[in-house]
């Protein structure tokens, strides 16, 4: 049976491995297509009924190096994280901390008021909270009996 033979399953491997390739980079044009990172900074989004919030790990980089800008639909974070500098004869023996410009744009799970957000970073998380838009929160409706 020629699905039993290995030749078969390390040919779907290989496949398998094409497809996952193709994935990644697709997804790397469509990011640089929309001039979007998913990469840097993470973020984590929720919402309650009174506003989204979004906070997300920024550690190496001030207030002031943040260009926050919020719309009724999304949240732009945009900033740099400057790289320390090497004295000479420095040489780093692991460097994985991204350095550079970074763009991230989140679609928010619910219209905002744009005008009242509020922002603050400390120990290197910044907390962005997103007023919900009124005709966005959730209604009581009250029942009458016949």
């Amino acid at each position: 049976m020629y699905w039993l033979n290995n030749r078969f399953f390390n040919e779907l491997s290989g496949l398998d491995l094409l497809l996952n390739d193709l994935d990644q980079t697709s997804t790397r044009w469509r990011n640089r297509k929309h001039n979007c990172s998913t990469g840097f900074p993470k973020v984590n989004v929720w919402k309650n009924n009174e506003a989204v919030v979004v906070t997300t790990e920024l550690p190496g980089v001030g207030p002031s190096e943040i260009d926050l800008k919020a719309h009724p639909d999304r949240l732009i974070i945009k900033g740099e994280r400057i790289g320390r500098t090497r004295s000479n004869g420095d040489g780093y023996q692991r460097s994985e901390r991204s350095i550079g410009k970074f763009h991230r744009e989140v679609n928010l799970p619910s219209r905002i008021n744009p005008k009242s957000v509020t922002a603050e970073a400390k120990d290197g998380i910044l907390r962005i909270n997103l007023a919900r838009a009124e005709e966005d929160k959730p209604k009581q409706i009250s029942i009458k009996s016949a």
